[in-house]
């Protein structure tokens, strides 16, 4: 979408992101923004901490820069894992006790949201086409992590 002069980053370093999320295939329901609140999502280039296609994006971005992502639905290697016991930790990020912290980020913040992107991936009915997403993410900073 947006190419950019800034710092391009490196495997390990942490990246800061702004997100918007989006199911493209199934009523088009939005997962989450960060702009919004102005919360960006930090990961480690390269570990284990994001989805793989935001690993992958960002890989070749550069600070300043914007990037649509589309993951294919038949691509769950991708995007979040289709099993529950793999995509959740036993850990609550909510007061109110419905919201668990995803193994694998970005993690949607809004009960809402993790709704509409649960239900994509936990409804069996839906065809693969059904559970594509869609990403915008904007490439904030780079900085080399601690050591």
């Amino acid at each position: 979408m947006n190419s950019s002069e800034g710092a391009a980053p490196q495997p390990g370093d942490v990246v800061a992101v702004h997100w918007s999320g989006y199911t493209k295939g199934y009523q088009g329901k939005r997962i989450d923004n960060t702009s919004v609140r102005d919360e960006p999502y930090e990961f480690v280039l390269g570990g284990d901490g994001a989805i793989k296609a935001f690993s992958e994006a960002v890989s070749t971005m550069k600070v300043g820069g914007i990037r649509r992502v589309e993951v294919p639905g038949d691509r769950p290697e991708l995007a979040y894992p289709r099993d529950r016991s793999q995509r959740f930790t036993d850990e609550l990020v909510s007061a109110d006790g419905k919201i668990f912290k995803y193994r694998y980020g970005p993690q949607p913040v809004e009960l809402g949201g993790q709704r509409a992107l649960d239900f994509v991936l936990d409804n069996p009915t839906l065809q693969d086409f059904n559970r594509t997403l869609l990403f915008d993410i904007k490439l904030l900073t780079v900085r080399k992590a601690p050591r």
